[in-house]
């Protein structure tokens, strides 16, 4: 079972959202906490499943990933065999960032990133529409991203001392 969290834990969490690369020391002084604790604090998040992983997040336009696209897909069934079979397949093409199952007029909505329109075009004809299943696709090409958030608003409730995550 996971454990609860304290206001110290969600501040950790706060610090290494926004930056992962802290030292456990330069998190330790931020909090007034030692280092030993602090260490020991990070583990139990990570264990706990609270810290999923750590990870760089890069700049689209200096590694040339123009392009993104939000792909509705509906398939010809909703099996569970389908679904799960369309989930496994479009997951492991690198061009698809994020697959969400979803409810309402598709049964998948994809975020695709490619370099370019070109790029994007290829990657329907030869990847996406050619596996089992596919009874339609629409596409909306993004024009500007306007909010991409990689952080959540972390708040405590203070009776059952958990975190609740809101969207930030």
């Amino acid at each position: 079972m996971v454990g609860t969290i304290d206001e110290t834990d969600i501040t950790i969490l706060r610090l290494l959202q926004h930056n992962s690369r802290l030292t456990n020391k330069e998190i330790a002084d931020k909090i007034n906490r030692s280092s030993t604790a602090v260490v020991q604090r990070i583990k139990r998040l990570e264990e706990d499943g609270f810290i999923v992983s750590y990870t760089a997040i890069l700049n689209k336009d200096l590694i040339e990933k123009n392009l993104v696209a939000i792909v509705g897909v509906e398939l010809k069934e909703q099996s569970n065999e389908a679904l799960l079979g369309f989930a496994r397949e479009c997951t492991q093409f690198h061009e698809v960032m994020e697959c969400y199952h979803v409810t309402g007029d598709y049964d998948y909505i994809l975020k695709i990133v490619t370099k370019d329109l070109k790029e994007y075009q290829a990657f329907l004809v030869e990847k996406l529409s050619a596996l089992p299943d596919i009874g339609g696709m629409r596409s909306f090409v993004v024009l500007k991203e306007n909010k991409v958030e990689t952080t959540f608003s972390l708040k405590t409730d203070k009776k059952s001392r958990k975190p609740s995550r809101s969207s930030h």
